[in-house]
Formats: structure tokens, sequence, C-alpha cells
């Protein structure tokens, strides 16, 4: 196909990378434990994850979504100084490690005006809520230990907030912040006590505080799909975004306060969570003298593409109803496992 007049490649392609295979692996699961975000990305694909952790790959790049939310909770740390402020110097630093390419540098300035705008929305409509809240940490990262079948790993992260609340102050309360395109406010609600994130924070509060946590408060900040108008400048687009978030409070911020028992984390634990960290334990135990050449493993693979999971796209996936509320609502029994493949 002809090039048009004038055109030039929007993404200049580089000279092909050599790789340097490291002397060691990068990450060792007894030595340096796991975090949430790293859980996640084992369960999508083992050869993936060991792509990340052991040869100590990352992808470049602006992402829109995980950009956002980044830029937006550190506003919030560092609150009560101006999102301007934090915001001019985390661009400085993204611009510092090369991680975001030239020809994404406009829009990820549009991206930042965009923040800029929810956190004083944000701060502004909450503002009477967080006065009552008898904050016990905000931000706080945690490194706590786990024993699972002998063995003991750290799980570790960062809390958005804990905090107390009642007459007498004695409930323990996890404050999670969320930021999002869509929002499915049944489905965020009624999924928070399975929910690998929050329920594992929960785990390392309880160990932290030595007391059970009483619920949580889900606070979800919806990402504006505002763009920038012809000849618009970033200080008009900014203080655009900034007055759609202050007149349209009920459109982007939202919250759901979601109460535990005594039983919901023990069961989220023997369900879901043990499981999930066996398979992680048996992956690495079998891989780890080696794992710069996995392939012997029996337990090491890698995810075909093509494979639909509507879970790892943040939908409902299948038997929602059923898993979340035990309802056979909208569900038939059947009597074939391949009904597709049977003949009429």
């Amino acid at each position: 196909m002809p090039k048009r007049k004038g055109y030039q490649p929007r993404v200049k392609v580089r000279p092909p990378q050599t790789p340097k295979k490291p002397r060691n692996a990068l990450w060792d699961l007894y030595r340096d434990g796991i975090t949430y975000s790293l859980l996640c990305k084992f369960d999508e694909c083992p050869e993936r994850f060991r792509k990340r952790v052991v040869e100590g790959w990352s992808e470049s790049g602006l992402q829109d979504g995980m950009e956002f939310g980044n830029a937006f909770h550190l506003c919030l740390e560092k609150l009560p100084r101006a999102p301007e402020q934090v915001t001019q110097d985390y661009q400085a630093v993204r611009y510092a490690n090369n991680s975001v390419e030239p020809h994404q540098r406009e829009d990820f300035e549009k991206l930042l005006a965009m923040v800029e705008g929810a956190v004083h929305g944000h701060a502004t409509y909450w503002a009477k809520d967080h006065e009552t809240m008898d904050w016990v940490g905000k931000e706080q990262t945690f490194d706590v230990p786990y024993h699972i079948d002998g063995k003991v790993l750290r799980l570790r992260g960062k809390i958005d907030g804990v905090y107390r609340e009642g007459r007498d102050k004695n409930r323990l309360w996890i404050f999670e912040s969320k930021t999002k395109s869509e929002i499915d406010q049944e489905g965020l609600h009624r999924t928070l006590r399975q929910d690998l994130q929050t329920m594992m924070y929960c785990l390392a509060v309880q160990h932290l505080h030595q007391e059970q946590v009483s619920g949580i408060l889900y606070n979800v900040i919806r990402r504006p799909s505002i763009r920038p108008r012809q000849n618009e400048s970033l200080v008009e687009f900014a203080r655009r975004c900034k007055d759609d978030y202050l007149t349209r409070p009920e459109f982007y911020f939202h919250r759901w306060e979601v109460l535990l028992d005594k039983n919901d984390l023990e069961l989220w634990r023997t369900r879901m969570f043990d499981p999930l960290i066996r398979k992680l334990i048996t992956w690495w135990d079998s891989i780890k003298d080696n794992p710069f050449e996995p392939w012997k493993s029996p337990h090491h693979w890698q995810k075909p593409f093509g494979m639909y999971n509507g879970l790892a796209t943040g939908r409902r996936g299948s038997f929602f109803d059923y898993i979340t509320s035990g309802s056979h609502t909208g569900l038939r029994q059947l009597n074939t496992v391949f009904p597709e493949l049977e003949s009429d």
C-alpha cells in the first residue's frame, strides 16, 4: 500500500534488543514473597510470570488504566499536598526513567490532568465522611508471614487505609480505593468477600493488629470519558475535567460497606487462597533449581492464545449468582457434558 504524502509512522521501530540473561533469578518465592499483583500474573500464565519475576522483563509504554490508578493513589497518599504538584513529580520520574514513549507524552499529560480533576472532586465530595474516620494508617505497606503446609511465605503489599469506626471506635475497617472505567455496582458489592486483593489485605491487617476485621469500605472512582476539544490547551482541559468531577460527583464516586463475619475470611482462605498458594509453591519448587530452563517441569506451562476468561477481564464470569448467593435462577441442568456434540 503506497504511503500518503507526508506520512510519518507514529512509532519508530527500534532495533532488536539482545536480551541479557541474568546470572541469578531476580525473584525467589521464599526469599522475596508474593504480592496480589504477582499472584494475578502467575494465575494468568506461569511462563509469562517467569519472564517477569525470573528474567526481570517488564512491558514499557503507557497503559491508561494503570497510570490513572497509580497517579490517583499517589495523590491521595500525598494529601493535603496539591495534586498538581504530585502529578508534576510523577511525570518527571516517568520521563526520567523512559517508561513513557516520546510519542505518548501528550496523551500522558492529558491523563494526569484527568487525575488532578478526580482528586479535587473526590476530596470535596467525601470531606465530611473522612472527618469522622479514625485512621489507624494510610498507604501502609505490609510484609507478614503466612504459614501453609509447613512452609512460610511472605505476603506483601500496600493497603490504602485502615480505620476504626463505631460508637467506641472498636471496629477495625479496611479502606480500599479503585479506579474503573465501568462500574458493576451489584457485582462489586456481592464479590468483595471472595475478592483476592481485598481478602488478602484482611489477612495482613488481622495479623498486624491481632484482631478481626469488621468490614471493608470499597471506594470506587470512575475514570472519565471526557476528551480534549480541538485547540484546547492542557490548562483548559484540566479545568474542564475538574469542573466535571465537581458538578457530577454522584456519577464519578461510589462507596460500598461490606460487613465481614468471623467465617468469611476462613472460608475464603481454605476454598480460594490456600489452593492458589499451593499451586504457586508446587510450581516454584519444580523449577527453582534451574528457573531459566523450566520446561522439564510437569507444572510449568504457557497459556495459549484464544482462551476466554471472563473473570480475567473484570466481568462476572460463569455461574455468578450460584457462586455468590447459591441461586440457581437462570440455570438448567444438563444430562450430557457435550450437548453441542450430540447428534439429533
